[in-house]
């Protein structure tokens, strides 16, 4: 059974059966970097097998011309996580401070605000589409 780490710039006095680690950066070093190197290139290599395979796949069966509709779907879906325009990512930032703080109200209107602008941003989204049809 391997020792615990004890993370601590030297060996406190009385202390024994521990490998002391300076900071926590070498204590939770992985056992392997390479292992997981080549486990994480496999998957993504797999991956994008998958991917290609699907878009040939796709592209026979719809066509030329509707394979480039559905790419640009793919281009539009892939896009449309940042039309948000950063509300989700300052609330994220907001929110918490303010239910920590203990203040419901303004943690409330916060997030009626963040609503709010989502749903304009949606609205304006599905309009957009409803005036350059893809077909």
């Amino acid at each position: 059974m391997s020792p615990e780490t004890l993370i601590a710039p030297a060996r406190p006095p009385g202390v024994e059966g521990f490998v002391i680690a300076p900071d926590l950066l070498t204590a939770a070093r992985p056992k392997s970097t390479r292992n997981q190197t080549v486990q994480y290139g496999a998957g993504y290599g797999m991956f994008a097998a998958g991917r290609v395979l699907r878009d040939l796949a796709v592209a026979r069966i719809l066509g030329p011309s509707r394979f480039g509709m559905w790419g640009a779907l793919l281009v539009y879906r892939q896009y449309s996580n940042y039309t948000d325009f950063g509300f989700t990512n300052g609330l994220g930032r907001v929110l918490p401070r303010l239910v920590q703080e203990g203040n419901p109200p303004d943690a409330r209107r916060a997030m009626s605000a963040a609503w709010l602008v989502a749903g304009l941003c949606a609205g304006y989204r599905f309009k957009v589409l409803r005036i350059v049809p893809l077909v």
